[in-house]
């Protein structure tokens, strides 16, 4: 399976590096560059990237100001470090967590809602069957599809409040998919 997303931004402190690390080693391809605020930042160039014909980017990296983060991941990561420091039960309070990011605006920058990547990091004490999975289910329309309530409804399950449903009906969607959680993603 083809690893897709599109119109993430990474704040990196080396441009250039990493232009030519995800070109020479991961196979992106520079889609546009340009200044990032001609006026007030002068000099300073955000790249566009994409392994995609049909996106114009599906990566932007901007440099980082300052010394400040170089990826908003960044904060998940360290929230990820100071669970995992703490003890609880037979291992540490990340063991029994689960902490999701995702985009507000789905597949691209101007969203058609037909994709929203998840990050999720923790497996909630071994009830969620996440660790190393990549995961894409069909589009709208096509059979194996899933509504984003399929998603909320597997937390729940998996957090001991299992509902059938979360939200409104789509009803260009088959109503049984928008029923329960997704079994494959519970331990």
């Amino acid at each position: 399976m083809k690893l897709r997303w599109s119109h993430a931004v990474i704040y990196v402190r080396d441009l250039e590096k990493m232009v030519r690390f995800y070109c020479d080693v991961l196979g992106f391809e520079v889609a546009d560059r340009g200044p990032v605020d001609p006026e007030n930042l002068p000099g300073v160039d955000v790249v566009f990237l994409s392994q995609s014909g049909s996106d114009h980017h599906q990566l932007a990296f901007a440099p980082v100001r300052g010394d400040g983060p170089s990826t908003t991941l960044d904060h998940m990561a360290k929230m990820a470090a100071k669970l995992a420091a703490v003890p609880e039960g037979d291992g540490s309070m990340l063991d029994n967590t689960t902490l999701i990011y995702f985009s507000d605006v789905g597949d691209k920058h101007h969203a058609s809602n037909r994709e929203w990547p998840y990050l999720v990091l923790g497996d909630m004490g071994g009830r969620l069957n996440s660790a190393g999975n990549y995961i894409q289910y069909p589009h709208k329309g096509h059979a194996g599809h899933h509504t984003i309530a399929s998603w909320w409804l597997t937390l729940l399950h998996a957090a001991g409040a299992p509902q059938d449903g979360f939200g409104m009906i789509d009803n260009q969607v088959d109503p049984d998919v928008q029923r329960g959680p997704l079994g494959e993603l519970l331990a």
